[in-house]
């Protein structure tokens, strides 16, 4: 018991000194919200929103999961491995991906230049090296270094677009400032962890067969889940047109700003210790696991009573009277959010426990759900609004599932 309180307190600590640094990251981004909401229209965010629902599907993909591999390993050899091998799936996948682009660019109607596409490769190898840094960093427990950095990063980052869109206020320029996010983020890492960009190729068989079940269950998983999340936007340009998307994006990045806020900082955290204490004292696992689970439902509640409430009136007040449409999404995604946050600790330690076989299936099953009840929606009534409403709902139940599958598998443990 004095174990898991003294890994408990440490476990805090190390969240409250990642949090702070979130907060401060995430305080930039909405500060600078307003700003850019008042340089850029709907229609430009929801381009960018579009591009943005593309990148982030790829980008948790761009070397099949292996960084996560990183905090499981047993030395820095074989960490040092791991990353190498992340390293050179990525070149391959931004070969690929650059290929495909080339036949595929004039075929797709996209809300913006098929020319931008080709930034896709690039996003590629740096998401790649940005992921194999910070998981070097979290498997080092330097998480002061990872806090300040995403000060650094975020302030830079929004500095880019308003000066940008003072010049050329176009969502060209978003696009390209956003594209250049993971290589800023991975070179401000970089100095400060073991990523020096060496590959070992003759590791990579090795690397591969020893932790498979990341590229052929964890990255299925991890791109439905992308493919899932970034449903509205898609479908929103199809049916009501980009505009209606920026509206979306809008109220979907303040509505995860407590969702990142929180959940990085905990998984950072929660994911080196639960990975060690399931094997060598379940018991504890699973104490620590409820311990990370209860801790965030009155964090996640401040949000969700705020949003839940008031968003369209803080909203128009802090966007300008033009964003009443997002004060109104943000309203009914407020308890997915919730739920999404509190479930956080269950998605960490699906890798752990070795469920991804299970959770892509059940991710498959939860994309077609998804897809289907915002198409009847929205075929049926036609209306926005009744479409993100149901697409919330369904949100909220898979993560609800998600949490109570996980906690039926670590119970099992004991």
């Amino acid at each position: 018991m004095g174990k898991l309180k003294l890994i408990s307190n440490g476990i805090i600590k190390n969240i409250i000194l990642l949090a702070t640094g979130s907060i401060m990251a995430q305080a930039i981004t909405l500060v600078s919200s307003p700003i850019l909401t008042r340089i850029y229209g709907p229609s430009e965010l929801g381009v960018l929103g579009n591009y943005m629902a593309i990148i982030n599907v790829i980008m948790p993909i761009s070397a099949l999961c292996f960084p996560l591999a990183i905090v499981l390993t047993k030395s820095e050899d074989e960490a040092k491995e791991v990353a190498s091998t992340a390293s050179i799936v990525s070149l391959l996948l931004s070969f690929l991906s650059a290929t495909v682009i080339v036949f595929i660019k004039d075929i797709y109607v996209l809300p913006f230049n098929s020319f931008y596409l080709f930034f896709i490769p690039v996003v590629i190898i740096f998401s790649t090296q940005l992921q194999i840094s910070q998981q070097l960093l979290i498997k080092d427990e330097k998480f002061r270094v990872i806090s300040k950095l995403s000060v650094v990063h975020s302030f830079i980052i929004n500095l880019m677009k308003i000066v940008g869109g003072l010049f050329y206020n176009t969502a060209i320029t978003l696009i390209l400032v956003s594209s250049l996010s993971p290589g800023v983020n991975f070179l401000l890492l970089r100095r400060f962890s073991n990523n020096k960009g060496t590959h070992n190729i003759y590791c990579f068989k090795k690397i591969f067969i020893r932790y498979y079940d990341f590229a052929f269950y964890r990255t299925p998983q991890v791109l439905l889940n992308g493919i899932s999340n970034s449903i509205p936007i898609f479908m929103l340009t199809y049916y009501f047109g980009a505009k209606y998307a920026g509206f979306y994006a809008i109220a979907n990045s303040v509505l995860t700003i407590p969702t990142l806020l929180v959940s990085k900082s905990v998984s950072d955290v929660f994911y080196p210790k639960f990975s060690k204490l399931i094997n060598s004292s379940p018991r504890e696992a699973v104490k620590l696991f409820n311990i990370a689970t209860l801790s965030l439902i009155p964090v996640a509640a401040v949000p969700l009573i705020i949003f839940g409430l008031f968003s369209p009136e803080l909203f128009n007040f802090v966007f300008g009277s033009g964003w009443s449409v997002s004060g109104e999404y943000a309203q009914v995604i407020a308890l997915a959010s919730f739920v999404a946050l509190v479930s956080r600790p269950a998605i960490t330690a699906i890798a752990p426990l070795k469920l991804q076989k299970s959770f892509l299936i059940f991710e498959i099953a939860s994309v077609i759900l998804r897809v289907l009840i915002f198409y009847i929606v929205v075929n049926e009534s036609g209306k926005h609004l009744e479409a993100v409403l149901s697409f919330s709902i369904v949100n909220a139940m898979v993560y609800f599932l998600i949490s109570l599958m996980v906690y039926m598998n670590v119970r099992k443990k004991i």
